[in-house]
């Protein structure tokens, strides 16, 4: 698992951004959120087999995730300099 800092004035659309990034960059999904030290911190597994086929990427909201949604996990990250509660989710 690798576990990388995103920077806390991020907004929602930044670390979604940066979150894809980083799923493609490491090979593997999302499978927890959270803050560390003043800063939203993401665990990636980056432990999947080569030539697995990709999972779709995860999408971060602090609202309710759509109906039918896969929730991978909930924390406290900071968006836009706040500490807000949020939902990573596959859709």
């Amino acid at each position: 698992m690798a576990l990388v800092d995103a920077a806390a004035n991020f907004t929602l659309l930044d670390l979604n951004i940066f979150l894809k990034e980083q799923e493609t960059v490491l090979g593997g999904p999302l499978t927890r959120i959270g803050n560390k030290d003043g800063k939203t911190t993401l665990e990636i597994n980056d432990l999947d087999p080569a030539g697995a086929p990709a999972p779709p990427s995860v999408i971060i909201t602090s609202g309710a995730p759509p109906a039918g949604a896969q929730v991978i996990g909930t924390g406290k990250i900071y968006v836009s300099g706040a500490l807000t509660d949020a939902t990573a989710y596959r859709p």
